[in-house]
């Protein structure tokens, strides 16, 4: 257990390390939500907190597969519908790519462009902010609420606080494109669906590693 421990201590410490570096070399806005998703859990750890209590929890590979397919087809299937019907992804790509959003999960395509820019957003919002996202939201807020309410309600709460730090990115947006966003992509696909997985599994995993296939697969087709 103390090499577990050990091990998520040094991916939280390297992910909120290599998110000052971004914001040091893309002059890109201070990812403060970011490091703080990630130093809040690193606390908890050398507090005494199990890695199971952050959602870090290993889970067999049925239940791994089964739950993180679910999860990456409802995400996959909410993306498409809210690209259908208002282009928001399209457009919150290209406002990265002119450099109209300094938010430090894009701005990778608006500074480095090309390749690099996009190789850079992948690992960088893959390894760096997703990760954050699900180990502070899905994993150490989620079990804290569970302690405290019913699953229904640790779900929501989780998914409003959430949603708020979604928020700037949303701002930058046509206020119709940030409603959809906001709501239907953040709010009920990342916040909602990943949330009802990780109550059930007390794993970020399937949620993680749909939030990363989904968001390879929104920019492949929309860039």
């Amino acid at each position: 257990m103390f090499y577990r421990t050990r091990n998520a201590l040094v991916w939280l410490t390297v992910a909120a390390m290599l998110a000052l570096l971004t914001w040091v070399r893309l002059d890109c806005a201070f990812p403060v939500f970011t490091l703080v998703a990630l130093i809040i859990p690193a606390v908890a750890l050398i507090r005494g907190a199990m890695p199971a209590d952050l959602g870090l929890r290993p889970l067999s590979p049925r239940d791994f597969g089964r739950y993180a397919a679910a999860n990456l087809l409802l995400l996959l299937g909410i993306m498409a519908l809210l690209e259908l019907l208002s282009g928001c992804c399209s457009d919150l790509l290209a406002l990265a790519v002119d450099g109209s959003i300094t938010d430090s999960a894009y701005a990778w395509l608006g500074v480095m462009g090309g390749s690099a820019g996009l190789i850079g957003m992948a690992v960088y919002g893959s390894g760096v902010v997703i990760l954050a996202q699900e180990v502070f939201f899905r994993g150490w807020l989620l079990e804290k609420l569970l302690t405290h309410m019913s699953t229904g309600w640790a779900v929501a709460l989780q998914m409003v606080f959430f949603v708020l730090t979604t928020l700037p990115v949303a701002l930058a947006l046509p206020w119709s494109h940030g409603l959809f966003y906001l709501l239907a992509y953040q709010g009920f696909a990342r916040g909602l669906v990943s949330g009802w997985v990780a109550s059930r599994t007390h794993s970020i995993w399937p949620g993680f590693c749909a939030a990363v296939v989904a968001n390879l697969v929104l920019t492949f087709f929309t860039l």
